[in-house]
């Protein structure tokens, strides 16, 4: 059990991770909100989501990654002006 560590949290349901577009590079600003079933962006000079540039953009996504077996996972990203990957802080 893991309900006794320090900052544990029990999820309650799975909609998806909550998906925060930001329009600029700095996470500043109000956010346009949406819910993410997946992440796997292909942009393709486009806006990754109405009301929101296709040239500088951040995103964030904040909940849970269910993990259907012990084993190894890849994250990776491909893009041509900058990113960054933090997941857990």
């Amino acid at each position: 059990m893991c309900s006794g560590l320090i900052g544990y949290e029990v999820e309650t349901h799975g909609d998806g991770l909550n998906t925060f577009y930001y329009n600029n590079e700095n996470f500043q600003g109000t956010p346009v909100l949406d819910v993410s079933n997946n992440i796997d962006l292909q942009l393709n000079n486009e806006s990754p989501i109405e009301g929101v540039s296709f040239e500088n953009f951040s995103i964030k996504w904040k909940g849970w990654i269910n993990i259907k077996r012990t084993s190894s996972y890849k994250f990776f990203m491909i893009c041509d002006d900058g990113c960054e990957l933090k997941i857990n802080n």
